[in-house]
């Protein structure tokens, strides 16, 4: 840079060596000490112009001063100027949450369409109706479903308890009367096998126990018989042969009245034990309807969502941007999108598309300025902003080419201009300047130069 210089003040110092001694004296006087470079060129000029030659000056001699003047003018400037360093690249604006593309999950037939494109919407808004048909009778089963459990579990505890009647909501009684109907024709034939065999067992019982009482009398009577004749066979009034037949009849009472005594315990378990297994069959049939029932209201809730899904609303406020369908009674696959909404009164950013040869000297927090297209920068400006995000491999546009997606914050989202505010939106597209650096106007022109001259003392 020293040599530059050299080379760029050499016509100055050779106008200041014609001057008289006695003013480059003075000259040197002045810049004595530590005076600025700017000063000296300063003086130089001072004394350059405040000398005056003999009437033998020529016309050329004053444009050789105002020439050099000039000159030194320039470089003096393009040292010390300082122009922004920006890397340009093609960006466009967006809204910082992006298009809403509004699908349907089940799919169904399109009943009507609400709004049309560009229309302003509001959260929750109704957008598409769907047919409902379908939807409502998935409701509807599963209600029915729901009331049949209901009524099924009153009937069971009912059943469980021992009552003789089973109640239920009047309403549900009233709207299902053909399921309650059935489940009470249900309850009424159950009951009446119970008691069936809870008489039957119960008559076993008393059949057992006459038997038992039976058994009993004849025990008394053998044994009586049996102390009658051992007395009599001892002081030799009976025969052996008598005592013998006295004893197995008596052994043989015994045993009855043993056999009676297991009959009736019989009896006895086994009307304990249909009572039991009545009861744990009904214990086992009620939680099964619990599990059922709390499958089905899962079930009604999802029905009743896939019922309210067909009324397709907006989950944000903004602006419909397309409505994918137009025929009523035309088709939605499930999965396909039906709406799109662009996000309003959000705030915007700008996306700019930089080359994979300028990302290296993007950092994050660089000042950016962004000319609008769709205003005439000469005349509105340009928005002010600061590089927030940059991407962290490129990606490829449809023209197979590859770039880096580098977010710009806007400071402002409208352009001010005359007391009025030109609003950016969504969708339009812009020129993103992004300051990298600061360059004189002396390092643009020699830069090229320093280059050349570098590349060529490397080669062999």
């Amino acid at each position: 840079m020293k040599f530059i210089f050299k080379v760029l003040f050499a016509p100055i110092i050779y106008v200041f060596k014609k001057l008289p001694f006695s003013y480059r004296r003075k000259f040197a006087s002045k810049t004595v000490g530590s005076v600025s470079l700017l000063k000296k060129i300063a003086i130089v000029f001072r004394y350059i112009f405040s000398y005056e030659k003999g009437k033998d000056s020529t016309s050329g001699s004053g444009l050789l001063f105002i020439t050099v003047v000039l000159f030194t003018l320039f470089v003096a400037w393009a040292y010390f100027a300082e122009f922004d360093q920006v890397i340009t690249a093609e960006g466009k604006v967006f809204p910082f949450s992006r298009l809403q593309e509004i699908e349907h999950y089940e799919g169904g037939l399109l009943e009507k369409i609400h709004v049309k494109r560009g229309e302003s919407v509001s959260k929750n808004q109704l957008l598409v109706s769907l047919s409902p048909l379908s939807a409502d009778s998935d409701f509807n089963i599963q209600k029915a479903n729901i009331a049949l459990l209901l009524i099924k579990k009153a009937r069971l505890e009912s059943e469980y308890l021992g009552k003789r009647e089973f109640e239920i909501d009047k309403q549900i009684m009233s709207k299902y009367e053909q399921i309650f109907d059935n489940e009470y024709a249900l309850f009424l034939k159950r009951k009446a096998l119970f008691d069936e065999e809870v008489l039957k067992s119960r008559n076993n019982i008393r059949t057992a126990g006459a038997r038992l009482k039976a058994s009993e009398a004849a025990l008394n009577a053998a044994s009586e018989e049996f102390s009658v004749v051992t007395n009599l066979y001892e002081k030799g009034l009976e025969s052996r042969l008598s005592k013998i037949k006295s004893e197995r009849s008596y052994s043989e009472a015994v045993a009855s009245k043993e056999i009676a005594e297991q009959e009736l315990n019989k009896a006895e378990l086994e009307l304990k034990s249909l009572r039991l297994e009545r009861q744990a069959k009904i214990l086992a049939e009620l939680s099964e309807v619990k599990s059922e029932y709390l499958a089905a209201f899962e079930g009604i809730r999802v029905a009743a969502d896939k019922a309210d899904r067909t009324q397709i609303r907006a989950p944000i406020d903004g602006i419909v941007n397309r409505v994918l369908l137009s025929t009523k009674g035309s088709v939605v696959k499930p999965g396909e999108t039906v709406v799109e909404v662009v996000p309003g009164d959000q705030t915007i950013v700008v996306e700019a598309n930089v080359l994979p040869s300028d990302i290296g000297f993007i950092t994050k927090g660089q000042k950016a300025q962004i000319k609008i297209t769709a205003y005439d920068f000469s005349v509105f400006g340009a928005l002010s902003g600061f590089v927030s995000v940059i991407g962290s491999d490129t990606i490829t546009n449809e023209n197979g080419e590859n770039f880096y997606v580098v977010k710009i914050d806007l400071d402002q989202d409208f352009l001010a201009v005359k007391n009025k505010s030109l609003k950016v939106i969504p969708g339009m597209t812009a020129q993103v300047d992004i300051i990298t650096g600061k360059r004189s106007p002396l390092e643009y022109i020699f830069s090229p130069i320093t280059k050349t001259l570098q590349e060529s003392f490397r080669e062999k």
